[in-house]
């Protein structure tokens, strides 16, 4: 049998079956529909819910203790970006297919009940949960996938470029997927190439929700041109500054996953478990979704908790004190290893738990701009030589130690060991000799400054950087550092003014699956190489050429599209591109394998022992109070 197949057999898992007797809910919505608010659960929820037992959500040997919950309590986060927090972002988002944790093993339905693939990974069946229901009562059907497919993606208003992701193995050149829909509740997706990675672009990968390929159409019809009439919706755009634009005003109405916990998230039609509350600015609140499409074991509908909140504060220091208080009762985020001192203090004291988990990135990697503007820069950071030179002049033992206390490797596909000399050999080598000041000369005959630039994102970025600075200015690099607000990071990242260097992390741990590309030049925070991002997004139309060894790179990526992750094949071009990463210093990974602090209420049952940290903010629905 064929991997594809029995990837499909493996997904027809649904968990134990419960059936409509057996259901039971929250006290709360139990008095709402005895006031006629909502109907009766067994009219709320899919024929097939999804079921939720031990090793459904969570792997069995990371949660080996999981157990039905009870209902009740609120759950209190804290914040730092206005209308954004990530933890309570993982939490609500969904995706239509799933594996445990946040791996893509094992993979089946979720939002959507089952899969199936066939014609050597070209053909994918998908097949709805028959009953399902957005947050406001409506059923949800493949009507709303043909709109976001046709109303949405094939509207040029709308988007500028249908997503690679559903292009024949996921290529910016390929062709867009030919799609059928056979009922309401089943449709086929067919390419014109093998595409054996699709299941990794609709389950965790990049952290997509499900709003990537259906939405409620019954709501977001009242605001296309196509359905309701442009005079009609004139009055209320006029309202927002809108005359004809009416797909600016679409889209102020339409909410994806990425804006959960956006303002117009609240009162727009969802399958998150909670559902977004209007607030003043600087609170997130969520209250429990009574449409909720899973259950537990015991015929329980999820989830167990009724509220979420999270309260803004300044930054990720005040968020921590807020944790050292016992005012917190989840945090991943912004724990820091260099805190663990005092998280042991406040958990002897009972206010919280520690939970000493793994990590899903590489937290500091060292990232540059290849195509940043000044040529004289340019220059320096394209030379290999003078990233092999950085290589060896990080004392990378000292910053596990100091930073990460010892919890942590070397990176396996670069490190050479801590060599100076060496370092200062590269940099001679290359005409980057010392001027009388001590520091290194660039191309253009003057010092050369080295600038890393970073936002306030984690609080182990800002000791990472201080050490490098330290580590290059020993073999005469002049290092300075700015830190930026998360915003001007990501217009400078996009807009390629990024000057030399960003620290911030990588999914390196998830590359083996193809869950992750970051590894590829990114238009985002990073600054890394956004021209040559648009060059490969573009197809070569648009950015600028990057060299041969990355063009390589990308190739191998798009290879990996026509694959099942895990599969030989697959397999071999993984390797393929660690040696690629490791031959040319792309980005400097500083540390891997570190562990991630995991801080919870410790009256939290079925939290995870084990595993990915960040996959505890992804199982919040089956979390309870005890």
């Amino acid at each position: 049998m064929k991997l594809a197949s029995l990837l499909a057999t493996a997904s027809l898992f649904l968990g134990t079956a419960v059936s409509a007797a057996e259901y039971k809910e929250a006290p709360s919505l139990k008095e709402m529909v005895s006031k006629g608010e909502i109907p009766p659960i067994e009219q709320r929820l899919p024929k097939t819910p999804f079921v939720v037992e031990k090793g459904v959500i969570s792997h069995a040997d990371e949660l080996p203790n999981w157990q039905p919950g009870k209902y009740g309590g609120t759950m209190r986060f804290g914040h730092t970006n206005p209308g954004w927090n990530p933890d309570v972002f993982i939490m609500l988002n969904e995706h239509v297919l799933m594996a445990p944790g946040i791996s893509i093993k094992d993979v089946r339905g979720n939002v959507f009940k089952d899969f199936k693939i066939e014609n050597d990974n070209k053909k994918f069946t998908f097949y709805l949960r028959e009953g399902l229901k957005w947050s406001d009562g409506n059923p949800v059907t493949t009507e709303d996938v043909r709109f976001v497919f046709e109303d949405i993606y094939g509207d040029e208003k709308l988007t500028s470029a249908y997503p690679s992701k559903f292009k024949s193995g996921g290529d910016p050149a390929g062709n867009p997927a030919k799609i059928t829909f056979q009922s309401d509740y089943q449709f086929t997706m067919e390419f014109d190439s093998p595409y054996g990675s699709l299941i990794s672009e609709l389950s965790i990968k990049g952290w997509q929700g499900y709003t990537d390929m259906l939405r409620p159409s019954h709501h977001l019809k009242n605001y296309h041109p196509k359905y309701t009439s442009l005079a009609s919706l004139q009055p209320e755009m006029k309202k927002m500054g809108f005359k004809d634009e009416w797909w600016q005003y679409f889209n102020a109405m339409d909410c994806t996953n990425w804006e959960l916990t956006r303002p117009c998230s609240a009162n727009y039609p969802s399958l998150w478990a909670w559902l977004k509350v209007e607030t003043a600015d600087e609170i997130l609140e969520f209250k429990r979704n009574p449409y909720y499409f899973k259950v537990d074991s015991s015929g329980q509908q999820l989830p167990y908790v009724g509220r979420v909140i999270s309260q803004q504060v300044n930054d990720t220091e005040a968020v921590n004190l807020k944790v050292l208080a016992g005012e917190i009762d989840l945090l991943r985020e912004d724990t820091a290893l260099v805190k663990m001192p005092l998280y042991k203090e406040a958990e002897d004291k009972g206010l919280i738990q520690t939970h000493l988990l793994d990590m899903h990135v590489n937290p500091t990697v060292l990232f540059f701009n290849f195509t940043l503007a000044d040529e004289n820069d340019k220059k320096v950071l394209n030379n290999l030589k003078f990233r092999e030179a950085l290589n060896y002049a990080m004392n990378r033992e000292e910053i596990l130690e100091n930073v990460y206390f010892g919890f942590g490797t070397m990176p396996e596909h670069l490190y050479k060991g801590y060599d100076p000399a060496k370092a200062e050999e590269l940099l001679d080598s290359i005409g980057m000799t010392k001027g009388s000041d001590g520091f290194r000369i660039g191309p253009n005959g003057k010092t050369f400054e080295y600038r890393i630039e970073y936002g306030d994102y984690a609080p182990d970025i800002k000791f990472v950087v201080e050490l490098l600075t330290q580590h290059f200015e020993a073999v005469g690099i002049k290092t300075t550092s700015k830190m930026l607000e998360n915003t001007l990071m990501n217009v400078t990242g996009q807009n390629n003014e990024r000057k030399h260097s960003t620290i911030l992390w990588v999914h390196k741990p998830l590359w083996v699956s193809g869950g992750w590309n970051d590894y590829l030049p990114s238009t985002g925070g990073t600054g890394y190489a956004p021209l040559w991002r648009q060059w490969y997004d573009s197809n070569g139309a648009e950015g600028e050429e990057p060299p041969t060894e990355m063009k390589r790179l990308m190739n191998i990526t798009r290879e990996r599209g026509a694959y099942v992750p895990y599969s030989s094949k697959d397999g071999n071009l993984y390797g393929e591109l660690m040696q690629n990463m490791g031959d040319n210093l792309w980005m400097l990974n500083i540390v891997d394998n570190v562990n991630y602090v995991l801080i919870t209420n410790p009256n939290i049952g079925n939290v995870q022992q084990s595993g990915q940290a960040i996959a505890a903010d992804n199982s919040g629905e089956q979390m309870f109070y005890k």
